[in-house]
């Protein structure tokens, strides 16, 4: 394909694209609070930088980006815009029986934000019951980039932070005021929340996110300052590693023998 890109095509040229793949991935990102330094979409746009890296790899289509998503817990910072679960669910459901109507078969609904995690999962569950034959399959960035946790300095590995920062250095370094960048320890008055990379898997309960105001000021969870252009690029190559393994693997699958 020349353009991956499902909205800068034709319909002729998605018609041709169709020839050559059924696989489509829909990229779902945030509008929300990322610091004082980071534009309020860097979940979309980081996501979006790792799908097409890894669509023009694979030779596979882009859908437009889902770019708002589930941001409840931001909602105290200007700019933030937030969803209903039920509407991130309806819409990518109304997304993927669009493109399935047109003869996309095998999905990856490639998800950038973590408070979108338990709607994305929600409507792969009844999108699987919905449309028999087809493949759903949900891939979450913060999972896709753990080859390149060994680049981070900081433990606490969790929104608007060194990771974060340094994928937009890479995406959009033009939208980052690096001079506006700090470090902040987040808190948990509660107790019940905890931000430390080695202690997030360990968590014994969820008891949802938490409000970002009450666990720090700026937005900032963690330190930005020592973001790094070659950190972001580390985390997206590793990124765009694994979305690759995933597209391989799901063309391999026989659709027609898929267990369903």
């Amino acid at each position: 394909m020349e353009n991956v890109r499902l909205e800068e095509m034709t319909w002729e040229d998605c018609k041709a694209a169709l020839e050559e793949t059924d696989l489509v991935i829909v990229p779902i990102g945030a509008v929300e609070q990322h610091g004082p330094h980071l534009p309020l979409g860097t979940d979309a746009m980081n996501i979006k930088y790792s799908a097409l890296k890894a669509a023009e790899r694979c030779n596979v289509v882009i859908a437009p980006a889902i770019n708002v998503g589930v941001s409840q817990n931001h909602m105290d910072f200007p700019g933030t815009i937030t969803l209903r679960p039920e509407t991130l669910i309806d819409l990518i459901i109304d997304y993927c029986e669009s493109l399935s109507a047109h003869g996309f078969r095998r999905f990856i609904l490639l998800n950038g934000h973590g408070g979108n995690n338990a709607a994305v999962e929600l409507a792969l569950i009844k999108l699987r019951h919905r449309l028999p034959g087809h493949i759903f399959g949900h891939a979450y960035g913060g999972r896709l980039k753990k080859g390149a946790d060994y680049c981070l300095e900081d433990e606490i590995r969790y929104h608007a932070d060194e990771g974060e920062t340094s994928r937009m250095l890479m995406t959009a370094p033009h939208l980052v005021r690096m001079e506006r960048a700090v470090k902040e320890t987040p808190r948990s008055g509660s107790g019940l929340y905890v931000f430390q990379a080695s202690e997030l898997s360990n968590q014994p309960a969820f008891f949802g996110l938490p409000r970002t105001k009450s666990c720090t000021k700026s937005g900032v969870f963690g330190n930005a300052l020592i973001a790094t252009p070659e950190k972001g690029k580390t985390i997206h190559a590793a990124i765009v590693d694994a979305l690759c393994e995933v597209i391989e693997k799901l063309k391999r699958i026989d659709i027609e023998v898929f267990d369903e």
